[in-house]
């Protein structure tokens, strides 16, 4: 498999040279033995710790969280924890993140802390200061990958710049290293022992001429693992550590650059999947890049660099022309296009549950933060949304009528009923827990309070819900 793998990645290291589609592959063949596969070899063990009793069969669990800003990030981080309290979390086999969910797994995963560690490092980041305040240690940090960036592909985008200060802000205690590390680098023994597969979700619209989030066009579901990139429900692969590099360019800058950042970062990859916030972001990060530009040409006045600061002032100016999020990277599709746009996968549906719907997860626990109303007995938005998606593409879904969910706490409930409200193994069974506190989804700066209010609030619905899953599980199970 490892040669196999391998020669994929042969293939596909000149995907940036032309359109390219691969054909007979499916997911099972490039995924096995990979951190999935061996991850869920893993898992049944811990499952049968957490059941209490012989466990048998090839069920496995998968958690999906969603979007919404810091209040999903701070809501996935009460999630983990209380996964991990009733003894759930080393039975997960992969987790689907998008948005606010990815800035706390990202992360969660880089800083390989505990969880009691890395929530009271976040509630110090985002409860004593504006997410957007102190800025010029992170523009000095920020200053040489995005030369680097400039000088491999002539372009730096906006998403770039909140994803590093995303980095930054979230990962800061990596110090440089916040703004180097990759989502590929999560690969190995350690992530697989410790940690759910991550997939972090985006999407990419069919017509990309204005690469505005906004368009009405169809979209792309693109998920993104430590080993690849996949465009959902189609034979198209590609190596993550590829993601946003322009072959091209490579072998000629990589002998001027010897240092040059050849894969996409993980902080920009958070700026990627948090890039639904752009048309709100971009106001403040003109004043961001502002505070570059002088930045930068203080380092230059310091480095007797003059001609260097003229020309990276001239670069981060045209960035104030109002170049609006997502960003781009190389085609690796099927189309003709040179160039496609990733943004949040938020913008279709606030819930990630394709990937794990594609894999046919027997059983899915879900983290929805999507806004801080809570919900209405009947009325799941984004549920609902999801359930659109899985139509569309023919993956079975469980009923959501409200006479076929099952309460089984004042925020969480089951859904595992087909339309005319009998079980049916063929059918998933989602476990869904639900946000109700109120917190704005644009808000970046927290009181202590509300950031443990939100803590504390999922943590207590999945410990109080540990008999329920463990029913649920031996249900689906036999």
């Amino acid at each position: 498999m490892r040669l196999l793998l391998c020669s994929c990645m042969c293939v596909l290291c000149v995907i940036s040279l032309g359109a390219m589609q691969l054909q007979h592959i499916t997911v099972d063949s490039l995924l096995s033995p990979s951190y999935e596969c061996v991850r869920k070899q893993k898992t049944q063990e811990a499952l049968r710790h957490f059941m209490g009793e012989v466990h048998q069969g090839s069920l496995w669990v998968d958690a999906c969280c969603s979007g919404g800003g810091y209040r999903a990030m701070v809501a996935t981080a009460g999630f983990v924890k209380g996964l991990q309290e009733i003894g759930l979390w080393d039975s997960l086999c992969s987790m689907s993140c998008l948005s606010g969910s990815t800035w706390m797994y990202g992360p969660f995963m880089a800083k390989n802390e505990s969880i009691n560690v890395f929530i009271d490092q976040l509630r110090t980041h985002i409860t004593q200061e504006s997410f957007f305040n102190n800025l010029i240690p992170t523009l000095s940090r920020l200053a040489k990958k995005i030369e680097y960036k400039y000088a491999q592909i002539r372009e730096v985008q906006i998403v770039d710049l909140f994803g590093g200060l995303l980095a930054d802000r979230l990962m800061g205690e990596l110090g440089r290293t916040a703004q180097t590390i990759s989502f590929c680098d999560f690969n190995d023994s350690l992530y697989i022992d410790n940690y759910p597969q991550p997939i972090f979700t985006v999407v990419y619209p069919e017509v990309i001429e204005r690469c505005c989030w906004f368009n009405t066009s169809e979209y792309h579901h693109i998920e993104v693992t430590p080993e690849l990139t996949h465009v959902a429900f189609s034979d198209i692969f590609m190596p993550t550590e590829q993601l946003g590099v322009y072959t091209k360019r490579d072998v000629v800058l990589s002998e001027l650059f010897g240092d040059i950042m050849q894969t996409l970062t993980l902080g920009s990859l958070l700026g990627f999947c948090g890039s639904a916030y752009a048309a709100n972001v971009k106001e403040i990060m003109n004043t961001l890049i502002e505070s570059l530009i002088e930045k930068f040409e203080s380092l230059s006045r310091t480095d007797g660099e003059l001609q260097r600061g003229i020309f990276l002032r001239e670069l981060l100016a045209s960035l104030k022309a109002g170049r609006i999020a997502p960003g781009r990277v190389p085609n690796f599709t099927h189309t003709d296009d040179e160039e496609i746009c990733l943004v949040d996968a938020g913008v279709v549906c606030n819930i990630p549950l394709l990937p794990l719907l594609e894999r046919k997860t027997p059983l899915i626990l879900i983290c929805d933060a999507s806004d801080g109303l809570g919900t209405q007995e009947g009325r799941y938005p984004q549920l609902y949304k999801a359930e659109e998606l899985a139509r569309r593409f023919a993956l079975p879904f469980p009923s959501l009528r409200p006479e076929h969910a099952e309460r089984i706490h004042d925020c969480a409930f089951v859904f595992k009923r087909n339309a005319a409200g009998a079980l049916d193994p063929m059918l998933p069974t989602i476990i869904y827990f639900f946000n109700t506190i109120d917190k704005g989804t644009f808000e970046f700066l927290y009181t202590q309070e509300e950031f443990d209010g939100i803590v504390n609030h999922m943590y207590n619905a999945v410990v109080q819900s540990a008999e329920s899953i463990r029913q649920e599980i031996s249900e689906k199970n036999s």
